[in-house]
Formats: C-alpha cells, sequence, structure tokens
C-alpha cells in the first residue's frame, strides 16, 4: 500500500466506520493529457463519503489507470503498457474542515491492484 500525506499533522487514533451517506455510481472521466508525466484519460468511480462529526470526513474511490501512459515531456513520446491488476487503484483519503469552512485533505492511502476496484 503505498501512503501519500500533507504537511497537517498526524493523529494517531483508531478509526471507527462511519456510515456512509453518498455513493456515485457513474465514473466520471478526467483528461490527463496536460500533465507532465501522464497521457490519456484515468476513470474515477465508486465514491463513498463518510461524514464524523462535522470537521472530519473520508472518501473512497477507484481509479482506472488502464488508458494512462507515461509521457515524455521532451521527446513526446508515449510510453503504453498492458493493462494489469496495478492498473486499478483503491483510495482512502481523510479530509478536514478548516476554521474557513474549506475541506481539506489531510491523509491519503492507495493500494493498488485492490479486487475491490478490478472489473
Amino acid at each position: 500500500m503505498e501512503r501519500l500525506t500533507t504537511t497537517a499533522p498526524r493523529r494517531t487514533a483508531t478509526r471507527e466506520p462511519v456510515p456512509t451517506r453518498a455513493v456515485r455510481r457513474q465514473p466520471l472521466r478526467v483528461r490527463v493529457g496536460q500533465t507532465p508525466k501522464a497521457d490519456r484519460e484515468s476513470r474515477y468511480f465508486d465514491y463513498k463519503v463518510g461524514l464524523s462529526g462535522d470537521h472530519e470526513a473520508y472518501v473512497t474511490y477507484c481509479s482506472d489507470e488502464s488508458k494512462s501512459f507515461i509521457k515524455d515531456r521532451k521527446t513526446g513520446k508515449v510510453e503504453e503498457t498492458p493493462t494489469t491488476a496495478g492498473s486499478y487503484v483503491l483510495y482512502n483519503a481523510k479530509l478536514a474542515r478548516n476554521a474557513e469552512g474549506v475541506w481539506q485533505t489531510t491523509d491519503i492511502a492507495s493500494n493498488r491492484g485492490s479486487d475491490e476496484c478490478r472489473p
């Protein structure tokens, strides 16, 4: 499991499962061809959002990266790779509401090759 964190302070507390408030079943398509490292398209689906009090939320979603490829920015050459189990990624994000009421991601973890996201 890959782990990415922001500069926000980390808390070591046991997290209780939170009730699911919303589920998005329709896939969201994002064009990523303008970024320096990727070309083509990533698809995001199966959103689940849970609230824990007024200032904390948890979001899980799947990503289909089977049509996203590495692109060399200098040459413009795209390195196409075959679709594997690792092309499907489960993300778990923790968000906190700041003093201005804006939701910010404070912690995120990914699980590449997750059975939950594979077709």
